[in-house]
């Protein structure tokens, strides 16, 4: 059975809720993998070394692949074209 994560997306604040993201991992033969909530994995697992958390490295692959999977889409920080003002 997969051990549930979740990540802080966007911190809440008075006008906001927020936005976390909610993930599953398994831990076996010194990996960690991200996987759906019945256990199919998702991506590459993580080889552990000896000092590691493993919650701590499955936070941080769902972050990582949240932030890859949003891109620069309508979530996305807004980028403007420098202007030359005269």
């Amino acid at each position: 059975m997969p051990a549930k994560i979740h990540i802080t997306i966007r911190k809440p604040d008075s006008h906001d809720p927020g936005e976390v993201e909610f993930g599953h991992y398994v831990e076996q033969d010194g990996k960690v993998q991200l996987t759906d909530e019945l256990g199919e994995p998702i991506g590459d697992a993580h080889m552990l070394r000896p000092e590691d958390d493993p919650a701590t490295i499955a936070r941080a692959l769902l972050r990582e692949r949240s932030l890859s999977r949003r891109g620069n889409g309508f979530r996305g920080p807004l980028r403007y074209p420098r202007l030359n003002i005269v």
